[in-house]
């Protein structure tokens, strides 16, 4: 429980708040836990489904987003040659490493391969390239990029997976929905996502108010349709009461920044907020996560 002082009259409101955690959920899913066969599977898939997408159609719709989306899709791929490099390594000791004999195939090729993995990885920008990737602490960007994939997913574990998410979600909402009559959602980052996959598809007797801080529904809807379409539903959804947006320029990792015409409805407002930080800051994600101790949101609570 936390309390918050209005400025307006000098009173005082006390706010319960509960977090709804969901990333639990998927610590099983984690690439970074995975075996190294596993992770050169799962990264070439990764690779596929980001790149092999509409996603670079919202750069000029989001410019703000361009450097963030050119970056971290190099950092993809810088992660996934280190995988290759430790692939190609591991193959001259063991042929099989695949499930089948190589050498039985191709003599020579696991011993090149070894070779070539051993002198890329002696080089010295690629010592430097891995202590960049050491620093910004890639296996959780990989993680989360795995995360965003297997929750937009149409297949069997994306929905089962998805369904755990809204099982827990929901019914942390109707525990509160029972002893409040004011109810506010409040979502940032992917939670964004999430929140309004729920929340589009939910019908309550008392109104809900959402707020939403540094969201990627437009980056991600360029990537699932099915996402647009709860998008609209959620603005349709009486239940829905209000849905105020936050962004940011400054902000290269999220902050969608939507107006009034993008949804036709009175319901939704999208205000933009200062976050100023360096560029190095913003890329390493310290303007996204600025926006939960950012204060202005806070009275819209009240």
């Amino acid at each position: 429980m936390n309390m918050f002082y209005c400025n307006n009259n000098q009173t005082h409101k006390i706010l319960d708040i509960y977090e709804a955690d969901w990333i639990d959920i998927f610590a099983e899913e984690k690439i970074s836990t995975k075996r190294l066969l596993n992770k050169f599977i799962s990264g070439f898939q990764l690779l596929w489904y980001w790149f092999d997408s509409r996603i670079w159609a919202v750069i000029p719709e989001a410019p703000s987003l361009t450097l963030g989306i050119i970056v971290y899709s190099l950092l993809l791929i810088l992660w996934y040659l280190s995988i290759l490099i430790m692939v190609m390594v591991i193959m001259g000791e063991n042929p099989s490493f695949f499930g089948f004999n190589l050498a039985s195939i191709f003599p020579d090729l696991p011993d090149l391969l070894s070779k070539f993995g051993n002198a890329l990885g002696r080089l010295n920008l690629w010592i430097s390239i891995s202590i960049i990737l050491s620093f910004i602490k890639i296996d959780k960007v990989i993680d989360l990029a795995h995360i965003v994939k297997l929750y937009l997913g149409v297949n069997q574990k994306s929905l089962s997976l998805k369904s755990k998410v809204r099982e827990r979600i929901i019914y942390l909402l109707e525990d509160v929905l029972k002893d409040y009559e004011n109810v506010t959602v409040v979502a940032h980052s992917f939670g964004v996502t999430i929140a309004t996959d729920i929340l589009a598809d939910y019908y309550s007797l008392k109104p809900i108010k959402y707020i939403t801080l540094g969201g990627q529904l437009r980056v991600l809807g360029y990537k699932n349709q099915w996402l647009q379409k709860e998008i609209k539903k959620l603005i349709e959804n009486d239940s829905l009461l209000t849905w105020i947006n936050y962004y940011s320029s400054d902000d290269w990792l999220g902050g969608d920044s939507w107006s009034k015409q993008d949804f036709n409805s009175k319901k939704f407002t999208s205000k933009p907020i200062e976050l100023k930080f360096d560029r190095l800051e913003r890329l390493l994600g310290k303007t996204h996560l600025h926006y939960l101790y950012y204060p202005i949101w806070a009275g819209a609570l009240m």
